[in-house]
C-alpha cells in the first residue's frame, strides 16, 4: 500500500466549512481513482495543522491519480482555507 499526506494550516475559523468541503466534494472524487483505498482528514486534537490523507493500493495508483488532474482538482477545492502553504510527503506501507 502507499499512503499520500497532504499536510496544512487552515486559517482561524475556517476548519469546519473545510471538513465539510473535502468530505462532500473531496473524498468522492477521491474514492473514484482506481486503486484508491481510502481518503480522510486527521484533525489535532490540540494546535497543529491538518492532514489529508489517501491511502492506494500501489504507488502507481497513487501516481495514475497524481497525474490525471484530480489531485489538482481536489486541492482547488479547498485550497482558499489553507493558511500556508501545503506539504506533501508519501510513505510506502509495509506489514
Amino acid at each position: 500500500m502507499f499512503v499520500r499526506l497532504g499536510t496544512f494550516t487552515v486559517k482561524p475559523g475556517e476548519l469546519e466549512t473545510l471538513r465539510a468541503t473535502y468530505n462532500a466534494d473531496c473524498v468522492p472524487l477521491v474514492h473514484r481513482a482506481p486503486g484508491n483505498v481510502d481518503a480522510f482528514l486527521l484533525e489535532p486534537v490540540a494546535e497543529g495543522p491538518v492532514i489529508a490523507c489517501t491511502m492506494w493500493r500501489t504507488e502507481e495508483d497513487a501516481v495514475r491519480y497524481e497525474s490525471s488532474g484530480d489531485a489538482q482538482a481536489v486541492v482547488a477545492r479547498i485550497k482558499h482555507h489553507f493558511a500556508g502553504p501545503p506539504k506533501l510527503d508519501t510513505y510506502r506501507v509495509y506489514r
